[in-house]
Formats: C-alpha cells, sequence, structure tokens
C-alpha cells in the first residue's frame, strides 16, 4: 500500500487516477444499461442488439490504427479533457434518442471518444508515472480499474432494477464530467506537450508508416504483440461466449455468472495491488509467459470442473493470471519507446486489442453450431499455451527476459 500511496501522492499522476477509474466506473453503467435500452427499442430484434452493442468495437477498428499519429502530435491533457466534455453531452444523447439508427450512430459516437481517449491516456502514464514508477502505475490503474468494474456492474443492475436504465446515461455523463476536470487541473510537463499542431494529410500518412514501421522494427515489441494478439481474440471469444458456458459445460444457471465474475474481478484487483509492492521483483518475460500459460490452463479447466465451488477457483485462476501478465506486458511494451513515438506505440497496442476483442466474438459465435462450444473453449486455451510457449521460444522475448532478470 505504501507505493500506491506514494504515487498517489503526486498531484498529476492523482488526477489521471481519477479520471480513468470514474469514466471506467460510467462506462459499465452505459455498457449495461445500453444492452437494456437497446432491447427495449429494439424491441428485441438481434440484428439490431447486435449492431448496436458491436458499435463498441467500429471506431477502435476502422481508426484505432491511425490515432496515435494525432496522439503524438497534440497536447495529451488538451486531448483527454476535450474528449471527456464531448462525451458528457453524446452520453446525455443516449438518454434521448428512442430509434434503432439513432441509438447506433450515438453509441458509435460515444465509443470513438473513448477510441481518442485510450492511447493518450496510456501515453501520458509513463510521463506522469516516471519510468521508476511505471509499473506500479500500471498495476495500480488496472487494479482499481477492476474494482470499478465490480462496482459500476453492481449499481447497474441496483439502479436498472429501480428507475431503468436512461437516468444510468445521464449518470454516466457526469462521470465523463468528472474526468474531463480532474484532467484540466492536471499540470502536463513538457513530454505531453506535442512538437507540432500542424498535421497535413502526407505527414500525417509518413508518421504513421513510421510509427508502425519502429513498432514492429523493434523484436521484443514485435513478439510481445504476437502474444497480446493470442491473448485478445482468445479472451475476445471466451468473454462472449462466457454466459453460454454455465449451463453448457459447468452445469450451472447462467445467472451464476455475476459470482464468477465477482470472484474474478477481486482477484484481478487484489493480483493488481501486489504487482504495485512486488511486480518489479520477478522478470517481466517470466510473469507474462506463466501468465498465459496458468490462463491457458483455466480454459482447459472449463472443459473438465463441473459445479459452482470449482468454477469459482478457475475464475479466480482466470483472474490471477489474467492480472499476472497483463501488468509486465503493458508496462514492458511502454518502456520500450521514446515519447515521441509513444502516441503511435500503444495507438497499435490498442488497435490490436480492438480487432482481437471485435472480431473474435462476430467469428467464434457462429463457429458454436458448426464445431460445438467445447470445441471453441479448447483452441482458446490451446491458442494461449502456444502464446505462453512463445516466450521461451522467441530469442527476442527469452534474450530480453534473461537481461530483465539480470537487471532486478
Amino acid at each position: 500500500m505504501e507505493a500506491s500511496v506514494e504515487l498517489l501522492r503526486r498531484p498529476n499522476f492523482r488526477y489521471l487516477f481519477v479520471s480513468r477509474n470514474v469514466s471506467r466506473f460510467g462506462d459499465k453503467l452505459t455498457l449495461v444499461a445500453l444492452a437494456v435500452y437497446a432491447y427495449d427499442v429494439t424491441h428485441g430484434s438481434g440484428l439490431w442488439i447486435a449492431l448496436i452493442l458491436g458499435a463498441s468495437t467500429l471506431p477502435d477498428v476502422a481508426v484505432g490504427w491511425a490515432m496515435g499519429a494525432f496522439i503524438d502530435r497534440w497536447h495529451l491533457g488538451r486531448v483527454m479533457w476535450a474528449t471527456d466534455y464531448a462525451s458528457v453531452l453524446i452520453a446525455a444523447a443516449l438518454a434521448a434518442v428512442h430509434t434503432p439508427v439513432l441509438l447506433f450512430l450515438v453509441a458509435t459516437l460515444l465509443r470513438l471518444m473513448r477510441t481518442v481517449y485510450r492511447p493518450a491516456y496510456q501515453k501520458a502514464i509513463p510521463i506522469l508515472a516516471g519510468s521508476e514508477g511505471l509499473l506500479k502505475g500500471n498495476a495500480l490503474n488496472l487494479s482499481a480499474g477492476q474494482a470499478m468494474d465490480m462496482a459500476g456492474y453492481l449499481a447497474a443492475a441496483l439502479f436498472i432494477a429501480a428507475v431503468g436504465p436512461r437516468p444510468l446515461f445521464l449518470a454516466d455523463a457526469a462521470t465523463y464530467l468528472v474526468s474531463g476536470t480532474a484532467i484540466l487541473m492536471a499540470s502536463w510537463p513538457e513530454g505531453a506537450f506535442a512538437p507540432s499542431s500542424v498535421l497535413r494529410m502526407g505527414v500525417l500518412w509518413r508518421e504513421i508508416r513510421e510509427g508502425l514501421g519502429t513498432v514492429f522494427a523493434q523484436p521484443v515489441a514485435r513478439g510481445l504483440l504476437v502474444q497480446a494478439g493470442f491473448l485478445f481474440v482468445a479472451m475476445g471469444a471466451v468473454n462472449a461466449l462466457e454466459i453460454l458456458m454455465l449451463p453448457r459445460l459447468l452445469g450451472l444457471p447462467a445467472t451464476d455468472i455475476g459470482w464468477l465474475l465477482m470472484v474474478q474481478g477481486g482477484v484481478m484487483t487484489a493480483v493488481g495491488l501486489g504487482q504495485v509492492r512486488l511486480g518489479a521483483r520477478f522478470p517481466r518475460g517470466q510473469l507474462i509467459n506463466v501468465g498465459l500459460l496458468a490462463m491457458g490452463v483455466s480454459l482447459a479447466l472449463i472443459l473438465v470442473v463441473r459445479g459452482l465451488v470449482p468454477a469459482l477457483l478457475d475464475w479466480g485462476l482466470m483472474g490471477l493470471s489474467n492480472m499476472l501478465l497483463l501488468v509486465p506486458l503493458l508496462t514492458w511494451y511502454q518502456s520500450l519507446f521514446e515519447p515521441r513515438i509513444q502516441g503511435r506505440a500503444v495507438g497499435a497496442y490498442e488497435w490490436l486489442a480492438g480487432i482481437g476483442t471485435g472480431t473474435a466474438p462476430l467469428v467464434a459465435g457462429p463457429l458454436v453450431h458448426v464445431v460445438g462450444l467445447g470445441a471453441i473453449v479448447g483452441a482458446c486455451a490451446l491458442m494461449l499455451l502456444v502464446s505462453g510457449g512463445l516466450g521461451y521460444r522467441l530469442a527476442s522475448l527469452r534474450n530480453a527476459a534473461v537481461k530483465t532478470a539480470a537487471s532486478t
């Protein structure tokens, strides 16, 4: 806890921490409310519900690859507070629309603001936490984010039952107002300022190519992106089909999903806080590889465990392995690039995440009816086991892991 308090004593990091986690709480309110409201507005149309909820990945896939070039040019603070304040109006507008088309368009626009905000936020962490506090900053934000997710889901369930979904969009708008104001209060150091605000189309394409070329020319970054790609695809499919696993594979009612997710989120929060204090003592490469292998094992166990208690233990293992690998993976990746191109670097990471988590459900959903749910879960488990094994086989990651261990 002392390490967490030390970081939060820095006013600028504290404002960033408040901004991200308050808005993350609001994001979960809207996520749940949007699903319920979409069902009401579309009168239960499966096609429209899929389109509206799928709007959460459309901006990531369509323009996420280009956002990093803009982030490297613009002032980080202005990017974040501008998108937050725009999100206030957009989230409030969700409560006012009554047609499927408008609901789809407004939901897509709200997600676009997050597509702009996230790479700016990821670039801001090493600037405000410093290289010595980067791992602690990532661990603290990811663990707090899990706590906010659980709180948001719980609040959404309680308030939707009492007042319906539309007031939750207004509550989300209020969280964006708090988030933007927190960013406005921060003092941004020189690394957060853009070298130039002028970005013509020819310059944009050149800088995108330069940034992506630098990312993929870096052997460690390339290896980490390969591992992350496997992770995003596998977990995108698993998260989309999670609700089906309970009755079909675990012998549990679908309503027990809440208990599993609460245990998973609680373990992730605890492990994240543990990494704030102890994460720097372990080689990053080893943590990532062990986390991926443990995640693969946890998915494989879904095929054999039955009953609530074994399922709770398995979801706890899933949460432990998830946080065990995410904190060092993101920290290692961020530390590879100088501030000049870090927006493009984290933009590539976020774009890959959007593609993996967004397109995997579109493929896995129909395949369930062809090969069966067990085969999909088994394939995802194998994918993660292969990803963990790659860390030991790829020379770039193996050598870098040895160097990290020697310097820790």
